[in-house]
């Protein structure tokens, strides 16, 4: 019995190894290919990041080595970073240089037939991102660090980079598409950036001192204007005052017409407001009633003064 439990397990043993040795799955992130006496045909590549049933999740049959070999590589766009590289602009300034590249297999068989796999595609990316690098140094290095939108020409370096990267390989067929390509650091070398920190200085107390005068100008245009405007409303309140008071003066002259003409009249208004400003805040006043304005009511004191008459009487 024992012997048998034995065979058993070294039999189940066996057949997972054979299995293990005989298929293969594809992951999710790579692109399998499968060779048969170093041989591929597109029916022998299999793409895990399409997720299409006849690759992902699935078992593939392949025969012992070296009948056939199985191969893997990314699907997933990669990304490529270059060292800092001196470089001598347009404008004959000197900057350090460091790009990324983003790229990624689209043509497996292309790839595998001529770099086999990813460490040589690296390689191979290095040799000729920098000679395509080349390109950047047809700009100056203004255009790659203006604040000014207009100026700025950092889209078009990458931009140029990218396609003279892209026909590179294009012509030895890699098999590579470069999906990106950026200037991730831009320095300048340390015996240069005083200078350059200097030149900038300059630019911006120019721009600065640019603003202040039109700053200045606008300021005195405006100034002008409010005083041209304040001064045609003086004239026209000094006019509009001026006609005003001339018909103050008609009426005034006009009552001081009519009050002439009887001055008994007058003085007996001019009493009136005297009394009336007397009173307003509602005094107690002890005045002789033969003073002015008090001489008006002599007769209402003579009344109430006078005796009083007996009444007759009835018969």
């Amino acid at each position: 019995m024992k012997k048998i439990t034995t065979f058993v397990l070294g039999l189940i043993i066996a057949m997972f190894l054979l299995g293990y040795m005989l298929t293969f799955q594809v992951p999710h992130n790579m692109i399998v290919i499968k060779t048969r006496f170093n041989k591929a045909t597109d029916e022998n590549v299999y793409r895990g990041a399409e997720g299409t049933d006849r690759a992902l999740g699935n078992l593939h049959f392949k025969w012992f080595a070296p009948i056939d070999r199985v191969y893997e590589l990314p699907a997933l766009v990669q990304e490529l970073e270059t060292q800092l590289e001196e470089l001598q602009m347009a404008d004959k300034k000197v900057a350090d240089v460091q790009l990324f590249v983003a790229w990624q297999i689209t043509d497996p068989l292309a790839f595998f037939r001529t770099l086999n796999n990813e460490r040589n595609a690296v390689e191979l990316l290095g040799v000729r991102v920098r000679d395509a690098k080349s390109q950047i140094t047809e700009f100056r290095f203004d255009q790659l660090t203006s604040l000014n939108p207009g100026e700025l020409k950092l889209a078009d370096a990458e931009r140029a980079v990218k396609q003279t990267l892209q026909a590179s390989l294009d012509d030895d067929g890699y098999g590579i598409t470069i999906r990106s390509v950026g200037i991730k650091r831009l320095m300048v070398p340390d015996d240069v950036a005083q200078t350059v920190h200097e030149q900038m200085r300059a630019t911006r107390q120019r721009l600065a001192a640019i603003k202040t005068e039109e700053g200045v100008a606008r300021a005195s245009m405006i100034k002008s204007n409010a005083e041209s405007v304040a001064r045609e409303i003086l004239s026209f309140a000094n006019e509009r005052a001026s006609e005003i008071r001339g018909k103050g003066n008609v009426a005034v002259a006009e009552e001081i017409a009519k009050v002439t003409k009887d001055p008994e009249f007058m003085q007996f208004l001019l009493k009136l407001r005297a009394l009336e400003q007397m009173l307003e805040k509602q005094p107690t006043i002890f005045a002789d009633p033969r003073m002015v304005p008090f001489d008006l009511f002599p007769q209402m004191y003579e009344r109430e003064l006078a005796p009083v008459t007996p009444a007759e009487p009835i018969d």
